[in-house]
């Protein structure tokens, strides 16, 4: 989120009261001056304002903050590790991917659209299809087929718990409904689900007493800053957002203060 100055001011003033300025004092004595430094016709005497007032409301802020930096979660958390996985679509997705980039170059048919069928099409295809079959195959997608026997060989060899996040609900609904079918225990959060029973979700997965729930769904786009799923050490990012800082965001769920394994 992109925040104005006078929202930095508010939020301040009204959480922690540690700003002593009027909105007008504040004005003049921070907004302006910065946002003068910023601008490309700026003199060098405005850039020197600019950075000393910049400077100056740092140092306020700091004394009302406690920022907790990765490197200092690098002191107390487990070692983090991440690894970006290829996997070939197999023969049908491939058949399925070259036949809409034909028919969206041959039709111009809109780009943002095709994109998103295309990536339906590459986390399984029966994302696509009106009437889906009931039971889901993993081998119709290269995708599934790894995650398939990437949980089904981690929980062979430990107790593991995984998280899963994916850009769309529909992809969200048909894993769910794979792993299900083979008895995992799953839970789910979306944008749908109220914060009251989003915290009584996670405050249930994180539990290390509880070894029913193996899965946890997650919608990139649901959750806020505060949703902290420690009890999984394992997450998949299924595919990534247009903004790579959902991404990141979401890759940190997992990776908070509380965490106890790899």
């Amino acid at each position: 989120m992109i925040m104005s100055l006078l929202h930095v001011y508010n939020m301040f003033l009204i959480d922690f009261v540690c700003l002593i300025f009027v909105p007008q004092e504040f004005r003049k004595k921070f907004e302006l001056p910065i946002l003068k430094a910023k601008d490309t016709s700026a003199s060098d005497a405005e850039k020197r304002k600019g950075a000393l007032a910049m400077q100056e409301l740092t140092t306020i802020v700091n004394q009302c903050m406690i920022r907790r930096t990765s490197e200092i979660n690098n002191e107390f958390l487990p070692q983090k590790y991440e690894f970006v996985v290829c996997v070939k679509m197999v023969p049908g997705q491939t058949s399925a991917y070259n036949a809409m980039m034909q028919d969206t170059v041959v039709n111009k048919r809109d780009s943002l659209a095709a994109i998103n069928k295309i990536r339906k099409v590459l986390n399984h295809p029966d994302l696509i299809q009106e009437n889906a079959p009931a039971v889901v195959n993993p081998e119709l997608s290269g995708k599934l087929s790894f995650l398939d026997q990437f949980i089904t060989e981690t929980r062979r060899r430990s107790q593991d718990k995984f998280l899963i996040v994916s850009n769309f609900t529909k992809t969200l609904d048909l894993i769910g409904k794979y792993f299900r079918s083979k008895k995992y225990g799953i839970v789910r959060i979306d944008g749908k689900m109220v914060s009251a029973a989003r915290t009584k979700v996670v405050t249930a997965f994180n539990d290390p007493r509880n070894q029913q729930d193996i899965i946890m769904l997650l919608s990139s786009k649901a959750g806020g800053c505060g949703l902290n799923i420690i009890g999984a050490n394992r997450l998949i990012m299924y595919d990534p957002d247009w903004n790579p800082a959902n991404d990141s965001q979401a890759m940190a769920r997992i990776w908070r203060e509380g965490q106890k394994k790899t």
